[in-house]
């Protein structure tokens, strides 16, 4: 039969794999537009943030392939919403881990749901 160590650990493993497998939306809805936000988009758009005066107009083109112009600041604003879903994914697996250190017994670690309340 396995410790409560080694229960712990392994859940723990499983919230982990949980977070960094989970789905990540690639799309985000900033300002009533639906943009793109996978990771060639991200890196894109890191240049365009990083090098552009946040209210440079550039050419974008959104999740439906229209072709718009935005200010440089719209697409922070999109990059910080992907951001905000990965952060939440962080916290929510925190708690959980949290949760399985404060059990006492193989059988409150187990009751710990790792599969349910991931933030979309």
């Amino acid at each position: 039969m396995a410790t409560i160590e080694e229960v712990m650990t392994a859940r723990a493993n499983l919230v982990e794999q949980i977070r960094r497998g989970g789905s990540l939306p690639a799309v985000v809805a900033v300002g009533g537009v639906e943009w793109d936000v996978g990771e060639d988009s991200q890196r894109r758009m890191l240049v365009a943030v990083t090098s552009l005066d946040p209210a440079d107009k550039v050419k974008w083109i959104d999740a439906r392939n229209k072709v718009r112009t935005v200010e440089v600041r719209q697409l922070r604003a999109v990059l910080a919403a992907r951001y905000q879903a990965m952060e939440g994914r962080r916290i929510h697996a925190r708690r959980l881990k949290d949760r399985i250190e404060g059990a006492t017994t193989v059988e409150d670690v187990l009751a710990v749901d790792v599969h349910s309340g991931w933030p979309e």
